[in-house]
């Protein structure tokens, strides 16, 4: 069995290997080498050494960058601008939708204060038939309104101290 490094079969040739799948920005190269050596009393001894490098980013590793700069005029330079552009669309993304969900965040505050408000107006309004009702003798009516209207108004501020509650642990 030949143990050559230059020998394409042998399990001592480089190989470089994508060591996670699907994320391309983590790369790893092994290089092996197997040599005979004879030692002090004449016999043969097979030596293996094998080295690995593993870089991980937005960048390959410097080494491989040489080797685009051979084949590619000015390739390290262009991958270096990609990674640049890829970053600031990446900032430029997220801002988006930090913005966006803001203005979500606050059309949604805005409603519950409206809902808040209107349901505020229309608990005075029960009150104030309930308490016309009590002065013109329907005491019957007037107890249901009281409480109809005390009920809304004990859910308004219930509700609103559930949803905070909520966005709290959120």
């Amino acid at each position: 069995m030949n143990l050559s490094p230059n020998d394409p079969s042998s399990p001592a040739a480089s190989d470089d290997v994508n060591v996670t799948e699907g994320y391309p920005s983590v790369n790893a190269t092994s290089y092996s080498t197997t040599t005979g050596i004879e030692d002090p009393q004449g016999q043969n001894v097979v030596a293996s050494f094998f080295r690995t490098e593993v870089s991980a980013g937005p960048l390959p590793h410097p080494e491989l960058l040489k080797g685009y700069d051979q084949i590619i005029k000015d390739g390290a330079e262009r991958i270096m601008r990609m990674a640049e552009k890829e970053q600031d669309n990446r900032f430029e993304e997220r801002s988006e939708t930090r913005k966006a969900n803001l203005e979500i965040s606050r059309d949604k505050l805005k409603i519950m204060k409206r809902g808040q408000i209107f349901g505020f107006v229309l608990s005075l309004v029960i009150l104030g038939l309930a308490t016309l009702f009590v002065f013109t003798g329907h005491e019957i009516v007037s107890y249901g309104l009281f409480t109809i209207g005390a009920a809304s108004l004990v859910g308004i501020f219930v509700s609103n101290s559930h949803e905070s509650k909520k966005t709290e642990k959120q």
